[in-house]
Parts: C-alpha cells; structure tokens; sequence
C-alpha cells in the first residue's frame, strides 16, 4: 500500500508562478497525483493555462474537449480552490472557461501540460535519431555495407 505524499505548502507571499506559470502549473497537477486526487488530476491535465496572477489562476479547455462542463461542475472548482489554498496558502481565484476556435488560435501560447509532454517527447525522440544518425559507429557501418537507415527505434 503505497504511503499517501503531504502536499508541501509553500510559503506565504511566495509567487513560483512569477518565473514559469506553466512549469508552476505541472507542479501543481503532479502534488494532484501525490495527494492521489486524480479525478482533479484527469480533468485539469487537459487544461490549457490562460494565466496566473497573484490572486488568479484561468484555465481554458478546447471547444471540442468533451469534458469540459463537467469539470465546471461547483464540486470540482470547489476542490480545487480547496487544493490550491492548502498549498499556497492563500485563496486563489480558480477559473475555467471553454474555449472558442478564435480563442484557441488567439493564444497559441496557452498550453497544456499534456501537449508540453508530448512537444518534449517528439523534441526528444528527433534528438536521439539525429544522434543516431550522426554517430560515427553508425556513418562506418553505413559506408562499409553501402546501407542506408529505414528507421530507428528511440523507445528502448
């Protein structure tokens, strides 16, 4: 039976999301996973972060996310207005919207966490087959057997 995590609260006044909102925002879905509170962890993971200011945190959803008025539900913003002043402290303003097509292209710049993982995985798989690519042991065998790469596997 795994050992339930306390969520660090953070000092009064203290403002992490000041430098990195978003790197701020995946700390706050990962003390969501160690407080083993997935239905908030499962919904808000989708979100895209709007912004965080000192009293407010605005998170949108896609217009085609299908859960989006569930999670605006008053129990789940509850909860999570809840969460969020345990660990800061401090009450935060919580606000979700759903999105538009205009909105979503007008901020190009609001992300999820989600698609941040999967932006660093997809930078990260082309950086080890560029490596591949280039290393020497793979030029030799390339030129000694006059071969050429069909594909290189990056998930080992």
């Amino acid at each position: 039976v795994p050992v339930p995590v306390p969520v660090p609260i953070l000092a009064v006044g203290s403002d992490p999301w000041r430098l990195d909102p978003l790197a701020e925002w995946e700390l706050v879905l990962a003390a969501l996973a160690e407080g083993r509170k997935f239905t908030l962890l499962g919904c808000f993971e989708h979100a895209k972060l709007l912004s965080w200011k000192a009293d407010a945190i605005e998170i949108g959803f896609a217009p085609d996310f299908a859960m989006a008025e569930m999670i605006s539900t008053k129990e789940h913003l509850d909860a999570m207005k809840q969460f969020l002043h345990a660990r800061y402290g401090r009450p935060l303003a919580f606000v979700v919207r759903t999105l538009s097509a205009a909105d979503v292209d007008a901020r190009k710049e609001a992300r999820s966490v989600l698609e941040v993982s999967s932006e660093r995985a997809r930078d990260e798989r082309a950086r080890r087959e560029a490596e591949a690519r280039e290393h020497p042991m793979t030029k030799l065998v390339l030129s000694t057997f006059g071969a050429s790469i069909k594909e290189i596997k990056t998930d080992v």
